[in-house]
């Protein structure tokens, strides 16, 4: 038995096989990939008020299906993909309320050295677990979406990119839960609480780094899964995200250079002659105001948190597009199955 279809790009008629229902084709004239509709479901009787509870479910168990308006059962190969990205952006919403408690403290500390509010107010040591719980909890969410997302049907591609992505996001869940354990253990111990605290963050950075690296190669492997998909929705947002991300590069490579080339144009410069001639004491630099360095202070922190929000937004977008590509995916073919 074979099923009837037509391509999603070239608009040929093509037949497969009805065991190839709901997974992906490739058109032997454009080589495009579309998905098979499933057969026509076979109609049966409305069972009595009397007949057991087990014998109304579905003719196919172990499968998840959804039920078209025309009473079609259509299977759902995205809907593993489509869950992980869900996951995914939770965990990226997650981890940005962890990065807005750790912005808050850093803001709380400086202004409390500088004596604009009390420092009995600024608790920094209890602060910590709850960035490291909050950022442990959205890596959780991360790891469980990606590896979901493992779960692509058979042909798809990119598999071997979103397995590297889960790998480094289990790191930095490792990462991430060693530094909340030494956290709370420097907090509820009666020594030092220093050394805890710097290992706690340099496993903080460990963890940072294995993350923004999965994060990168996740963008690659979002644009080969959309190539798979009928719809154009995730590959042009991987496109989109993926440009930014190279200004985001090229614009912190621009301003490394400008630094640098500041601090050596400082350094050859031509300097006058020591006069031998006793000086008097150059003057004491005036002491800049209170009010002028808390300005500078949140200036910065409220830049870098802007720069923050914007990079986690562009995430949650591609995984948002990953989950309306899947929609479209499967509106398409519940019509074709009508």
């Amino acid at each position: 038995m074979s099923i009837a279809l037509t391509c999603s790009n070239c608009d040929e008629p093509l037949e497969a096989p009805a065991h190839r229902a709901g997974k992906l084709v490739r058109c032997p004239y454009c080589k495009a990939l579309s998905t098979v509709p499933a057969p026509e479901a076979e109609l049966l009787p409305i069972p009595d008020e009397d007949e057991p509870q087990g014998a109304r479910e579905s003719p196919v168990p172990g499968r998840r299906r959804m039920r078209g308006a025309a009473g079609h059962e259509l299977a759902l190969p995205w809907q593993a993909f489509a869950r992980g990205c869900r996951w995914v952006g939770r965990g990226i919403v997650t981890e940005f309320l962890a990065v807005t408690v750790l912005f808050m403290t850093v803001a709380g500390v400086g202004l409390g050295r500088l004596g604009v509010i009390p420092v009995a107010r600024v608790n920094s040591d209890y602060s910590a677990p709850v960035f490291f719980a909050l950022y442990l909890a959205g890596t959780g969410c991360i790891c469980a979406g990606r590896w979901m997302m493992l779960r692509l049907p058979a042909g798809t591609g990119g598999t071997g990119v979103l397995i590297g992505a889960f790998c480094l996001s289990a790191l930095r869940f490792v990462a991430l839960l060693c530094g909340l354990v030494l956290v709370v253990t420097a907090l509820v111990s009666p020594g030092e609480r220093s050394v805890g605290f710097d290992w706690a963050g340099r496993l903080y950075l460990l963890g940072y780094v294995a993350g923004f690296v999965a994060e990168m190669s996740v963008v690659a492997a979002m644009g080969v899964v959309g190539g798979a998909l009928p719809t154009d929705r995730l590959r042009r947002r991987a496109g989109a995200v993926t440009l930014v991300l190279q200004l985001v590069a090229s614009a912190w490579v621009v301003l490394m250079a400008l630094i640098i080339y500041a601090g050596m144009l400082v350094e050859f410069l031509p300097r006058p002659a020591p006069n031998p001639a006793a000086r008097p004491a150059p003057p004491a630099a005036p002491e800049v105001p209170v009010a002028r360095r808390a300005a500078v202070l949140l200036g910065g922190l409220s830049v870098a948190y802007l720069f923050h929000a914007g990079y986690a937004f562009v995430h949650y977008s591609l995984f948002a597009a990953g989950r309306g590509a899947v929609a479209e995916s499967n509106r398409s073919g519940s019509e074709s199955a009508q």
